[in-house]
C-alpha cells in the first residue's frame, strides 16, 4: 500500500489530501463494520452458548472471527485509533 502522509514531528501532513480523505474515509468504513461485527457475533454466541452448543462448528467458527476482530482493535489501540471497554470488545 503506498503510503499518502508523511509523518513529521508536529503531525502528519499529505501532498494528496483528496487521496488522503478518501482513504482515511474507507478506513473509518472498515473500523465502524469491525465493532458492528464484533456486537453481532457477542450476539450470536450468546444466543449459541444458551442453546448449549459451544462446542459446535458454527460457534467455534464465530468465536474465530470474534478473536480475530479484537486482535484488530488491539492493534489500533497501539496506534491510539481505539480504545477498548467497550459493549463491543466483549
Amino acid at each position: 500500500m503506498e503510503r499518502l502522509t508523511q509523518k513529521t514531528p508536529d503531525g502528519y501532513r499529505a501532498e494528496d489530501l483528496t487521496a488522503a480523505l478518501d482513504r482515511l474515509g474507507r478506513f473509518e468504513d472498515f473500523y465502524e463494520s469491525v465493532l458492528t461485527g464484533q456486537e453481532s457475533l457477542s450476539a450470536e454466541l450468546a444466543a449459541l452458548r444458551d442453546g448449549g452448543k459451544q462446542k459446535s462448528y458454527e460457534f467455534r467458527e464465530r468465536m474465530g472471527k470474534k478473536l480475530t476482530n479484537t486482535e484488530i482493535l488491539l492493534r489500533l489501540e497501539q496506534f491510539g485509533l481505539h480504545r477498548t471497554g467497550g459493549a463491543a470488545d466483549r
